[in-house]
């Protein structure tokens, strides 16, 4: 997909559910910058199949996530999943007995990984979470195609362009994301991996004593 194309697609979703475009508009300042890696994602993804998959989400057919990043991924999945029945898919996804497989099982081929933010996680650490400072993060898989993405992500054509930069996930520095982005679900998912002791080479089992000596 084109950069016009994907302006092409992305007006076709705005309109199928116009609160694409609300949640656009209240992310003014960072709204070029998520668009842009939008862009970047969907380059491998054919228009046609990508608005046959917002079709498919408006009737129902496809399921509508609640949060928009979610909708533009189950997009690219779904539309990169139709090409794949019809032809080899180069990054070795196949339908197997009716069920899709994916060539990394950390991001279904989407290239990227929602993680809490570190500052969601350092006032967790702090006692200071509430659920207006519950934020989140993209990092790029560490998958072989989502790291050919990132360089050429973080390495623009246009030598005017500045370098930009996406972090690279971790499970030793990021906490995933697992459903939906509450206060409950940060503090659970957090908690669980800052006491994990497998999530860190260095782990030292005295910083838990300090850790759960910490009120939250």
């Amino acid at each position: 997909m084109t950069p016009p194309e994907f302006t092409n697609w992305l007006a076709f979703h705005q309109a199928s559910f116009p609160s694409v475009k609300d949640w656009a508009n209240r992310r003014r300042e960072d709204w070029q910058a998520i668009r842009a890696v939008w862009a970047e994602l969907f380059e491998d993804v054919d228009l046609e199949e990508a608005k046959r998959a917002t079709r498919a989400m408006l009737k129902g057919d496809l399921a509508q996530p609640t949060y928009v990043e979610e909708q533009v991924k189950a997009i690219r999945v779904a539309a990169l999943a139709a090409v794949n029945e019809r032809r080899h898919d180069p990054r070795g996804r196949r339908t197997v007995d009716g069920e899709q497989t994916f060539a990394c099982g950390i991001c279904l081929d989407s290239l990227m990984v929602d993680c809490w933010h570190t500052e969601t996680v350092g006032k967790l650490r702090k006692g200071e979470l509430k659920g207006g400072s519950v934020y989140t993060m993209v990092t790029f898989c560490d998958c072989a195609a989502a790291q050919d993405r990132q360089t050429k992500w973080a390495n623009p054509k246009s030598p005017s362009h500045p370098k930009r930069n996406i972090p690279t996930y971790d499970p030793a520095k990021h906490c995933r994301v697992v459903g939906r982005r509450t206060l409950d679900n940060a503090i659970d998912q957090i908690m669980a991996w800052l006491h994990d002791a497998t999530r860190c080479e260095n782990y030292v089992p005295a910083f838990d004593a300090y850790n759960d000596s910490v009120e939250f």
